[in-house]
């Protein structure tokens, strides 16, 4: 293979498969190398960049995804909560989970100084509670792990938030009540209020399936929250196959926001809103690996560490992050969509 900049192409058309882009069908690919660099394990993989839609996407799915998912993947996000309680635990929590029922009486313990500290630090939840005013709304979280989330849900008021992970050793409990089943989001059955993918649908293989399951899982008026990673942004443009969240070979699909329209649109789904929530990752993870140092590693922020940025820096990284989420530019979104009428 030959070396075009960042983009590694074969020598000959003879070395190259006839490929074409999964999302628009179109034939004009760029091959590109990516290395894997959480774990650091540098080792490559090959990715497509479609020239039509922008959707970045892996070129051939792995036979042993399961390896580069191992037990520390998951470690400071999946919840270590105890999935039982000591009666009195209980009754606290069927007495609040009555009392939130009541929405006078949800709408002031949402508005108390000490719930409203909680919320900002815990911000993932705005995004049901700005949308879905019914406490009685069914949720659906998808590729939830652990369900941290869940129960955090189930604390402001949304009893009936479950979640849905194949991936999970067993189906897990949660003060008495099932949280999260172990299985894939076809077993499921019912109709949701609210089905939600929080950086879980790039890790999908068949995009538009999962999207089309879903379409059909919702209730009338029922709506998808959608959080993923995206390409064609300011950190896409300036680190390319050293961009944080190409995260090979985890990512199998990094949409534009061009990309993941056209397949909302193919799903029947319309999307309603978009908007950008990228962080300051963006540029300290993407310059980690320009300097080939592994997300994991101990000088790295992600470990707590300052030894390669200060504090200052990873203030100004955020700061430059809200400016170009202000301006569409950044690398996360939040989409919401509704099935199409």
């Amino acid at each position: 293979m030959r070396d075009q900049g960042t983009i590694l192409v074969p020598d000959s058309p003879a070395e190259r498969s006839p490929v074409t882009c999964r999302i628009c069908g179109s034939g004009s690919v760029r091959n590109f190398l990516a290395r894997e660099m959480m774990y650091g394990l540098r080792e490559p993989f090959e990715y497509l960049e479609c020239q039509a839609c922008g959707c970045v996407q892996i070129a051939a799915y792995p036979d042993d995804i399961a390896r580069h998912y191992p037990d520390s993947y998951h470690c400071g996000t999946a919840s270590r909560t105890a999935a039982t309680a000591t009666l009195g635990e209980w009754l606290k929590d069927m007495v609040k989970s009555w009392l939130l029922r009541i929405p006078a009486l949800r709408a002031a313990w949402l508005r108390a100084p000490s719930t409203r500290a909680w919320l900002a630090r815990n911000p993932l939840l705005a995004h049901y509670l700005d949308r879905l005013d019914n406490s009685e709304a069914r949720i659906l979280d998808v590729g939830c792990g652990e369900g941290l989330c869940l129960q955090h849900l189930r604390a402001i008021g949304y009893r009936n938030a479950e979640g849905v992970d194949p991936f999970i050793e067993k189906n897990l409990m949660y003060r008495g009540r099932r949280l999260v089943t172990k299985a894939k989001l076809s077993d499921m059955t019912g109709s949701y209020d609210c089905i939600s993918f929080h950086h879980s649908l790039e890790h999908m293989p068949d995009q538009a399936g999962v999207l089309r399951t879903a379409r059909e899982l919702l209730a009338p008026g029922g709506i998808l929250i959608i959080r993923i990673p995206v390409a064609g942004g300011a950190a896409w443009r300036t680190y390319r196959e050293n961009w944080v969240q190409l995260d090979p070979p985890r990512h199998y699909y990094l949409h534009t926001e061009g990309s993941f329209r056209l397949l909302a649109d193919q799903c029947g789904l319309a999307v309603r809103s978009i908007i950008y929530d990228s962080d300051g990752l963006q540029f300290w993870g993407s310059e980690l690996y320009v300097r080939d140092i592994p997300l994991r590693d101990p000088r790295s922020p992600s470990q707590g560490s300052q030894d390669i940025f200060s504090a200052a820096e990873l203030v100004e990284f955020n700061r430059r992050a809200a400016v170009l989420n202000a301006a569409n530019d950044g690398d996360q979104i939040v989409a919401v969509l509704a099935a199409r009428a």
